[in-house]
C-alpha cells in the first residue's frame, strides 16, 4: 500500500469511488462528494429531497471528460432521475425517466441508464411471495429498452412468516451477478456464472466466449447453512424445515465478484487473483490479489467487492470507515502463468 487518505469526517460508508483529474469522487448517502489528493472536501453534488438536483435515493454517478458530474437515482413516485452538475457543483439540468435508475452511462453526448424491474409472483399465502429481476438498458428519451436481460437467478426466497425482512430483502442464494460496462459507446455485459461476454454494438447483440477457463466454485452444505443462519439471526426466529426445502440453491457460485474497466481492457476480480482480459475475451494477464484486497473484500460481505476504482498506475479502495487506501497497480510486475 502506498498511502491512506482519511475521509471519514465527511462521509458515511461509501458505495462508489472514482478518480478523475487528480480528484476523488465518492457516492455516500444522497450525495457525491469531491475531494482533493489530501482528502480535503472540494464540493458536493446532489442532496436529499424532491427538488432540482435532489433525490429520494441515489444509485450511481459518473464524471464526464469535461468534468461534469452525472448523478442517477430516483425521486418521488419511484420515477428515475439523472441530474447534471458542473464541476463546481452547480446544478444544470434534470432528466426524469419512468424507471428508477440503477447505472448511468455517457458517450458522445448520449445518456444511457439501466434499471432493475422487479417482477412479483404472489402465491396463495400473501407471505409466500417471491420475485425475480430484469435488467433493462435505456437511452434517455427512448421509451423502449435497447437491451433486456432477465435474471431468474435473482429470486428472493418465500417469506416464511408475517415479519417483514429488513431492507434490502435477502436476495436469493448465490444469484448470478450482472455487470454492464461502456467502452467507446459499445456495451459489454459480464455475468458471474457465464463464460462469455454479451456485446451490444449498434443495436446488435453478440456473445463473445472467454478464450480461457474460469475456475468453478460449488455451493457447499456449509454455505447453505450460513445462508439460513443469517436470515434467522436478523429475523430472530427459526425457519421451519418445510420452508427450507422450498428454497432452491444453485450448484455453482459466481466465478468473479466484480468487473472494472481499465486502460480499454476489463479486469475480473477474484478473491485470489485479478484477471485482465481484452474486449475479444482473451486473457492478457493474471496477477495474485494483494492481501489487502482480500481483507477489503472480506469486509464487503465476503462475496461482493467494496468501492474500488482503477487508475493507470494505482488502485483505490474505500473501507467502511471512510478511509481511502491507495495501492500500486500490480499488473506490470506480478504476472502469473
Amino acid at each position: 500500500m502506498v498511502e491512506r487518505i482519511d475521509l471519514k469526517e465527511v462521509i458515511k460508508p461509501g458505495r462508489k469511488v472514482l478518480e478523475a483529474a487528480g480528484k476523488f469522487y465518492v457516492l455516500s448517502g444522497y450525495s457525491v462528494y469531491c475531494f482533493d489528493e489530501e482528502g480535503q472536501l472540494l464540493g458536493t453534488f446532489g442532496s436529499r429531497g424532491t427538488g432540482p438536483g435532489e433525490f429520494v435515493g441515489v444509485r450511481d454517478f459518473l464524471v464526464t471528460p469535461i468534468g461534469q458530474v452525472l448523478v442517477g437515482g430516483w425521486t418521488a413516485g419511484n420515477k428515475g432521475k439523472i441530474s447534471i452538475f458542473d464541476q463546481d457543483g452547480i446544478h444544470l439540468k434534470d432528466h426524469v425517466v419512468p424507471y428508477m435508475v440503477n447505472q448511468v452511462f455517457f458517450h458522445a453526448g448520449r445518456l444511457f441508464f439501466t434499471t432493475r424491474d422487479v417482477v412479483f409472483h404472489s402465491l396463495k399465502n400473501k407471505h409466500d411471495r417471491f420475485d425475480h429481476l430484469t435488467l433493462d438498458l435505456f437511452e434517455v428519451g427512448d421509451p423502449e429498452p435497447i437491451l433486456t436481460l432477465p435474471d431468474k437467478s435473482q429470486i428472493n426466497p418465500p417469506h416464511f412468516s408475517g415479519k417483514a425482512y429488513p431492507f434490502p430483502w435477502f436476495a436469493g442464494p448465490y444469484p448470478n451477478s450482472i455487470f454492464i460496462l461502456n467502452l467507446d459507446g459499445d456495451f459489454f455485459v459480464f455475468q458471474g456464472k457465464k463464460e462469455f461476454i454479451v456485446k451490444l454494438h449498434g443495436g446488435i447483440k453478440t456473445e463473445i466466449p472467454f478464450q480461457f477457463a474460469l475456475p468453478k466454485t460449488t455451493v457447499t452444505k456449509e454455505d447453505i447453512q450460513k445462508y439460513f443462519d443469517r436470515i434467522e439471526s436478523v429475523n430472530e426466529l427459526k425457519i421451519k424445515e418445510t420452508i427450507k426445502r422450498k428454497i432452491e440453491f444453485p450448484t455453482m457460485k459466481n466465478s468473479f465478484s466484480s468487473v472494472r474497466l481499465w486502460d480499454r481492457k476489463f479486469v475480473l476480480f477474484r478473491k485470489e487473483s485479478l484477471m485482465v482480459i481484452s474486449p475479444d475475451g482473451e486473457l492478457l494477464a493474471k496477477v495474485q490479489t494483494p492481501i489487502e484486497f482480500i481483507e477489503h473484500e472480506d469486509q464487503a460481505n465476503g462475496n461482493r467487492l467494496g468501492p474500488i476504482c482503477l487508475s493507470k498506475d494505482f488502485v483505490y479502495a474505500l473501507s467502511d470507515d471512510g478511509v481511502l487506501s491507495k495501492y500500486k497497480w500490480p499488473i506490470m510486475s506480478q504476472h502469473i502463468d
